[in-house]
């Protein structure tokens, strides 16, 4: 026995090009379709023939049966135009929202339309195939090959990074990739890895790289942004700001598992391998310059002498001059 959906009896199907509607009726959800023959179009899919990718709505009819819907025809036409169709589709796509809450999986068959979540699952899934990857690859390989593409993106990306809203979400984005337990554990990664591969940290402290990006700080600096950003900073160091900090703080305590610290609110338990304080981190000192060095090599050895108005270092083994003595004058600063 063939399969057949509901109809309406002043509204049969036709052997016609036009739009049409499946109404399922139990939820009041709609598929909207379109054909060159409504009629031969609507047996199809009562008996699930010629199926291109409507599967939200072939899982509904395989769970419900065709009798739980209602065909209705919504729009006929005299000649056969596809491109009209597909307008005509999209609005009544629209007009019953039959996207997002029905079977349809794609707002329009034209440029520029909105994919539900059922196309976009059909998309992922068919990139994720490892044959359409290496295509994919491949091609990309090819057209990155292609003579002026690299210098084209270059010029683009220079152009792009350049924005003040992209160098603002960029900001955020680094900035929060590094909040909480995961950014630490990110850091600590990224310190791992730089010890495991000294060339890389090399790189880094190559002094020409060192001038490049001090330079590149400069430019910022100067920039309008980067004025804004200083501003910013000086008025976060006025009163209000402090008060505005420590009000933060107040119902805060310092936690730490001997490596990481953290603030929790205060009538949070505390976590499994913490105590309350803080871990302080040895601060590593800094090497002395070179300046610094022969400096202090050329008083080595040397005593004070004054005049009562001149202080100067006089190595030790020397004669004291005429007028001067042992010591030195600390001068009084004068308002």
């Amino acid at each position: 026995m063939r399969k057949q959906f509901k109809s309406l009896e002043n509204n049969q199907p036709e052997h016609r090009p036009g739009a049409y509607g499946l109404l399922h009726l139990s939820s009041n959800r709609w598929y909207i379709g379109i054909g060159k023959d409504l009629a031969s179009r609507l047996q199809d899919h009562a008996n699930f023939n010629k199926w291109k990718g409507e599967k939200k709505l072939l899982a509904i009819l395989e769970r419900d049966g065709v009798e739980a819907f209602l065909a209705i025809p919504l729009f006929y036409q005299f000649t056969y135009s596809r491109k009209l169709l597909l307008k005509v589709e999209t609005q009544l796509i629209t007009l019953y929202d039959s996207v997002r809450n029905g079977f349809n999986i794609i707002e329009s068959q034209e440029n520029g339309c909105e994919y539900g979540l059922e196309f976009v699952a059909i998309c992922k899934a068919a990139h994720a195939r490892p044959e359409v990857k290496v295509l994919k690859q491949k091609v990309a390989r090819e057209f990155r090959a292609r003579p002026g593409v690299k210098e084209m993106f270059s010029a683009a990306m220079i152009e792009a990074h350049s924005r003040p809203d992209v160098k603002q979400r960029h900001r955020e984005g680094i900035h929060k990739s590094l909040e909480g337990e995961k950014g630490e554990r990110k850091l600590a990664a990224r310190s791992e890895y730089m010890k495991a591969h000294p060339e890389k940290s090399a790189i880094l402290r190559n002094p020409e790289v060192i001038a490049k990006a001090a330079a590149t700080r400069r430019i910022s600096a100067n920039t309008p942004e980067g004025k804004a950003k200083r501003s910013a900073a000086a008025r976060s160091k006025t009163p209000e700001c402090h008060a505005a900090v420590a009000a933060k703080l107040r119902n805060k305590k310092t936690i730490t598992n001997g490596v990481i610290n953290k603030r929790i609110d205060k009538d949070l338990p505390l976590p499994e391998d913490f105590h309350y304080g803080q871990t302080n981190k040895p601060r590593k000192q800094c090497p002395k310059t070179q300046n610094q060095i022969q400096a202090m090599a050329k008083f080595q050895n040397c005593v004070w002498i004054t005049n009562g108005v001149n202080n100067k270092r006089l190595k030790n083994g020397n004669l004291v001059p005429e007028g001067f003595r042992l010591g030195m004058i600390h001068h009084s600063k004068t308002s």
